[in-house]
């Protein structure tokens, strides 16, 4: 379970939010659920953003966890069709050990953001 809370983001405040938790000494999580741009760092395909807040704010979380889907070609077409079943609620809780977590996933599901809620969101 998080220590004190979730924080819902968009892409344009995350690096903001992100240096205000670490500011005030909480420990930050960071959450892309789903990525549509990528990077491969050391063999672990992960999201941009998720490399990128694991690099500025030094997040010890593992990129997989941060980032445990990314979106391959012809996405869209697969969601909306049903063949997508991913279940994020491992990689979340992992991540979840964090004071604050910072989720970056507010879009809806067919454009790279989050479409399962964790189970500690309910």
């Amino acid at each position: 379970m998080p220590g004190n809370g979730l924080i819902l983001a968009i892409e344009s405040s995350c690096d903001e939010t992100a240096a205000a938790i670490v500011q005030r000494g909480h420990r930050l999580g960071f959450l892309k659920p789903v990525g549509q741009r990528y990077l491969v760092v050391e063999g672990t395909r992960a999201d941009e953003d998720a490399v990128l807040m694991k690099e500025v704010f030094g997040l010890p979380d593992a990129l997989n966890d941060m980032s445990p889907v990314t979106l391959p070609r012809h996405f869209t077409t697969d969601f909306v069709m049903g063949r997508i079943h991913e279940d994020l609620d491992g990689a979340i809780q992992r991540v979840a050990a964090r004071d604050q977590v910072l989720d970056d996933g507010l879009l809806p599901a067919a454009v790279g953001g989050s479409w399962a809620a964790p189970s500690w969101t309910r």
